[in-house]
């Protein structure tokens, strides 16, 4: 008998080990993944700083936008292009605009329709590579303005201030049977804004067990032991004397608890298990921008373990931390935040009435000079409580862009250094939980689908298919743009019928025209392109705009304003002016759209899509109907590609310029086959000199100049007239938005205007940047908010008011 137990004690003491052996390599696992993720997915932070908070319809919004890589908050040198939506919080409408980013900085502005109506506006920020992740960490602005009802923005009011949102939320995730935990709660009414409350906590015998209150945004915690057998509810009275009883969570029989309290210079974490004691083996994760910060291995004595973290080794902003079991499943988890004094110290000088001149100085924690970039707005002092709901770099970078809710008052938590501010933000973090991912997820390898990658270059891509909706391999797709940027580009789709053109750099609205064919020619195609909608957008449909009919028309032809024209300002708009004219031609109608220098038909010799029915390919339908014009095959002898030309009988052996929708087609582009015959309007031939000058030393040899099907015209003599040609896309492109400098009229005495607003200050190696308002001002007070980042990524930020 005495040997058979000691076999089984043996074997017991095997499993123990065995399980400790096994946690280790699921831990070790699972740091393994967290690097991983770390790698492959990193993340972005963004912070905008606009001049200021109140404008009114027709105002121009400044701004300069800070991208930060999460992990060092240092300028990301990634994403190349920013978005910003001016988002309307009543009714969801939005309006776009895009930005070059050069070193995770980007100044610019926009102009505030005179037709907005008055309400709050969100401004949101973010990059392409971010939109592969949750929206809620975009970068959120809240602004106010004063539209045409010229109604002052006042707090939203729903009517359902008596509803509330109340939420219990367990320190660690969960209660469990005769363990004490802290309770966070958190109490929103019907317009969505905390509201402050009191309350008791009763149990199943109406006891009252303790009692709580909630003084900041509606958020506070109260602690409570939960005995086996009983349940608990708390009894809540608002401000307005309304009574609410909700039950509290339910705790578990058996389960673990975990606690962290934060001193001066550590962090406790504190484990306790109920239930049966094991001697479980638990490991205590800390992570911040998915990096793994700590990694402890506790083993539980008594059913409970205790393990102290340096602050040294936490980054500034919020850090999760993780409990798992000795399975290696997180059980608890719990947010924490960490506030150091390593962030940079500015001063500003008076301002100085005789120069208008202030400087700016910059030092780290040890007084060390610090050279970075910054921004400054001066404004005349308006509403106290204007900034608000605008977050500081400070907020931005630490705290909202790690958390899904909306945060009342952010600065509040990061700029106070009262004691009651680290109370107040660790009781946000209790109601908080981490969104960026999910442990099961991370474990499970569900990690995120990159549809948008890195953007270094404005690009336009799409998919290439057949009708049936089969990709086409090897397919053809040439861009043409026409007006103030025209260019051609060309290439071919891969194995799953994409394709990508990089485009130069465009600002303002360019129209492009895609057209797209099988690697045979045959233009029975559909061209679908990516449309980087603004995010959370269902009104607007953002960068791009695919015109429904092939002439580029919106409509009908019946409203009295296009929709592009709708959006300018009144006294920009243009009247309706009805023109009588005789009826054209079809011929004269094919030729409205040329780019002729010349003029439109000005040509030696004119055909037109009628003269190319059932035609496979141009040069086979071109040789012997062009007048002087033959097709030869010509070789590359670099290149070794082939290429079908043009030459004129008369053009001294050059091959003979293809202008396509009015852009030169160059190169190994310039094949006459690369253009599919189904979408030819007309092609005009330029042969005598007369004609050739418009263009220049290059057509020496002869021109053809190639205008695409728009539309407007019934190419089959029957059926509708509007319908899409095959293979061909007509669409509008919105490239970068053209910003204003700054400039401040001081004859404007409206209120809360932006007296100074400059959002490129360096500071050189001593730490010092001089400041100069270049005009005059004739008030007596300013505000002055000051913003930016080091080249190491040290934030730094600077709110007063001088009296001058």
């Amino acid at each position: 008998m005495l040997k058979i137990k000691s076999s089984i004690s043996a074997f017991f003491i095997l499993l123990i080990i065995s399980a400790f052996v096994n946690s280790n390599g699921s831990i070790d696992r699972i740091t393994d993944l967290l690097a991983q993720y770390h790698q492959n997915f990193p993340q972005e932070k963004i912070h905008v700083h606009v001049d200021r908070g109140h404008y009114m319809a027709g105002d121009t919004v400044y701004f300069r936008a800070y991208v930060a890589n999460a992990e060092s908050n240092a300028l990301a040198d990634t994403s190349k292009i920013l978005y910003i939506d001016l988002i309307n919080e009543a009714d969801g409408t939005v309006n776009s605009f895009n930005y070059p980013l050069n070193g995770g900085l980007s100044s610019g502005s926009f102009e505030l329709s005179d037709s907005l109506m008055s309400g709050k506006y969100t401004l949101t920020a973010y990059t392409g590579w971010m939109r592969n992740f949750a929206a809620d960490f975009f970068s959120k602005t809240s602004i106010n303005i004063v539209g045409i009802n010229n109604n002052p923005v006042k707090s939203a009011s729903s009517g359902k201030e008596h509803l509330y949102n109340i939420q219990f939320f367990p320190e660690g995730g969960q209660l469990v049977e005769q363990q004490s935990s802290v309770i966070g709660f958190k109490v929103i009414n019907g317009n969505g804004v905390g509201e402050n409350i009191s309350g008791s906590v009763l149990d199943n015998s109406e006891n009252v067990i303790t009692t709580f209150n909630a003084v900041s945004a509606g958020i506070g915690r109260f602690t409570l032991k939960p005995l086996s057998g009983h349940t608990y509810k708390a009894v809540i009275k608002t401000r307005n004397g309304e009574v609410k009883t909700l039950p509290l969570p339910k705790a578990a029989a058996s389960g673990y608890t975990l606690a962290a309290n934060q001193s001066k210079s550590e962090i406790t974490i504190t484990v306790r298990k109920s239930g049966q004691a094991l001697s479980d083996a638990v490991s205590i994760l800390a992570q911040a921008a998915n990096k793994l910060i700590t990694l402890k291995q506790l083993k539980l004595i008594d059913n409970v373990a205790e393990v102290k973290l340096p602050l040294q080794d936490f980054p500034n902003g919020i850090t999760q931390i993780t409990l798992f079991d000795q399975l290696a499943e997180p059980v608890a988890e719990r947010l924490v935040f960490v506030k150091k004094k390593n962030q940079l110290r500015l001063r500003l000088s008076q301002l100085d009435k005789a120069t208008q001149e202030m400087t700016l100085e910059v030092t780290d924690e040890l007084s060390n000079p610090v050279s970075g970039e910054f921004s400054i707005a001066i404004t005349e002092p308006g509403s106290p409580a204007e900034d608000d709901d605008r977050p500081s770099i400070l907020a931005d970078l630490f705290l909202t862009s790690d958390l899904k809710d909306h945060i009342e008052n952010p600065n509040h938590y990061i700029n106070s250094d009262e004691p009651s501010a680290s109370v107040l933000i660790d009781n946000l973090m209790l109601t908080q939980t981490w969104q960026r991912f999910k442990w099961k997820d991370l474990i499970s390898g569900n990690n995120p689908k990159i549809i948008y990658p890195v953007e270094q270059v404005q690009t336009l891509a799409g998919t290439l298919s057949l009708k049936d909706g089969t990709p086409v391999k090897e397919g053809k797709v040439l861009l043409t743009s026409y007006g103030s940027a025209g260019f051609g580009l060309n290439t071919r789709t891969d194995d799953k019928g994409r394709f990508i053109f990089k485009l130069p750099t465009l600002t303002g609205v360019q129209q492009f025209k895609l057209i797209g064919s099988t690697d045979k020619g045959s233009t029975n195609v559909g061209i679908a392109l990516d449309e980087l909608k603004p995010a959370g957008d269902k009104t607007s449909s953002g960068r791009l705009v695919i015109d429904t009919t092939t002439d580029g028309s919106t409509g009908n032809g019946n409203d009295k304003l296009s929709a592009a024209q709708q959006r300018l300002p009144k006294n920009q708009q243009l009247k309706e002016v009805l023109v009588q004219s005789k009826k054209i031609s079809l011929k004269e109608k094919a030729l409205q759209p040329s780019a002729n220098l010349n003029g439109p038909g000005n040509a030696d010799q004119v055909i037109t899509y009628k003269d190319l029915d059932n035609c496979p390919n141009l040069d086979q339908c071109l040789q012997g109907k062009l007048v002087g014009v033959f097709f030869r095959t010509v070789r590359d002898p670099i290149t070794k590609i082939e290429r079908r030309l043009a030459f004129s009988s008369s053009g001294m052996n050059k091959p003979m310029m293809i202008v396509l929708d009015g852009v030169p087609i160059l190169g190994n582009d310039a094949s006459i086959n690369s253009i599919p015959a189904g979408d030819v309007q007309t092609i005009e031939v330029l042969r005598s000199g007369a004609k050739l000058i418009a263009y220049g030393m290059e057509a020496s040899g002869g021109v053809l100049l190639i205008t695409t099907k728009r539309g407007g015209i019934d190419y089959n003599q029957a059926g509708d007239s509007q319908k899409q040609v095959s293979g061909l896309l007509s669409i509008t492109y919105n490239g970068y938005h053209k910003s204003r400098d700054f400039y401040t009229d001081n004859r404007n005495k409206k209120t809360n205007r932006t007296i100074l607003w400059k959002p490129t200050i360096r500071t050189d190696e001593d730490g010092k940047a001089i400041i100069s308002l270049k005009n005059r001002i004739d008030v007596k007070k300013i505000n002055v908010i000051i913003e930016g980042i080091s080249s190491e990524g040290q934030i730094g930020y600077l709110q007063q008011q001088q009296t001058l």
